[in-house]
């Protein structure tokens, strides 16, 4: 047998054998790191149907809530919508109709254009309500406010105030003048003749007409001025009366 051949100067050595202790080694911390990893795997597996089942259900309830929340906004948007009409004539009430004139007020403020505030009240109605009962009076008033809304221009603003008034917002006016022609107009639509079950009958108004800003620059001092203009106009049996300029600071 020949002895073996001496290395080659600069060759890699051949690797060394593992010793046999430590490949022993080894392989007990993996049979050891399996043992303890098989329970943990196995329970995970037994949770995961647990997991995916508390998913759903929150899932499910998310979707109940957001419907639910849904809802309650539509519930909370129509109940504000209901505060705000008049149930008789289904126009604005005095409560939703002060935000609009507040908002139409502030946006003619320093404009060129002028607004007008009328102050509608039926005379005689009282003698319907008497003599044909307040079902006709009612429907009488239905009548009215149907007649106002109809006879009002896009922009316009239209209430029932309470009882027989009215009161109707028209923005954008080039002048006085024209105020009173739009106002003369609405008194006559809704004098005309109305049928009220077998009887027909014609009422009168009153419309008392304040301007923005000349006669009050805030809601309350606008709609003192159309009343008093109103009883003016009621003073005379009827018609339409414009608001008396207020006097500055000292006048007479």
């Amino acid at each position: 047998m020949s002895p073996p051949s001496p290395p080659i100067p600069g060759s890699p050595s051949p690797p060394m054998p593992a010793p046999a202790a430590a490949t022993a080694g080894a392989t007990e911390t993996e049979d050891r790191l399996l043992a303890a990893l098989i329970p943990l795997l196995q329970a995970e597996r037994e949770r995961l149907p647990r997991l995916e089942h508390r998913i759903r259900r929150l899932r499910r309830l998310l979707v109940h809530s957001h419907d639910a929340l849904r809802r309650c906004r539509a519930e909370l948007s129509q109940a504000r919508e209901a505060a705000g009409r008049d149930a008789l004539t289904g126009l604005a009430n005095r409560h939703g109709f002060e935000p609009p004139l507040r908002r139409e007020l502030a946006r003619h403020a320093g404009g060129s254009e002028m607004l007008a505030l009328l102050f509608v009240d039926l005379d005689g109605f009282k003698a319907v309500n008497d003599r044909l009962g307040h079902d006709a009076g009612d429907d009488l008033l239905r009548i009215v406010g149907a007649r106002l809304a109809a006879g009002m221009r896009r922009s316009d603003l239209v209430c029932r105030h309470g009882g027989d008034e009215f009161v109707c917002v028209l923005p954008n006016l080039s002048s006085t003048t024209r105020a009173g022609v739009l106002a003369a107009a609405l008194l006559a639509t809704i004098t005309e003749p109305c049928r009220l079950g077998n009887h027909v009958v014609r009422i009168q108004a009153s419309i008392g007409v304040a301007i923005y800003p000349r006669d009050g620059d805030t809601v309350p001092t606008l709609l003192r001025s159309a009343d008093t203009a109103m009883y003016a106009a009621k003073a005379c049996h009827g018609g339409v009366a414009m608001a008396r300029p207020r006097q500055p600071a000292g006048g007479h």
